[in-house]
């Protein structure tokens, strides 16, 4: 509802509308409707598959720590 998410990347179930009780009702019968829920069929997350945690730990598990990671060098 509103304009704070405007500009900003969004997956196609997501729907904007304004502040008024007569848009958010069009918005809401648009979420409900049959036509709007097979679109989504094969809904793509433009934010990955979910699992960035699992993949992050995996290459922190790989990662050596000792002193030669916190020193910076020049290149």
């Amino acid at each position: 509802i509103g304009t704070r998410q405007k500009g900003r990347i969004k997956a196609k179930n997501v729907i904007d509308v304004g502040y008024k009780s007569e848009e958010i009702v069009k918005g809401i019968g648009k979420a409900i409707s049959k036509e709007f829920r097979n679109s989504l069929k094969n809904l793509k997350n433009p934010y990955g598959d979910g699992k960035a945690a699992k993949k992050i730990i995996d290459i922190l598990e790989k990662i050596k720590i000792d002193k030669d990671l916190i020193i910076k060098k020049s290149l």
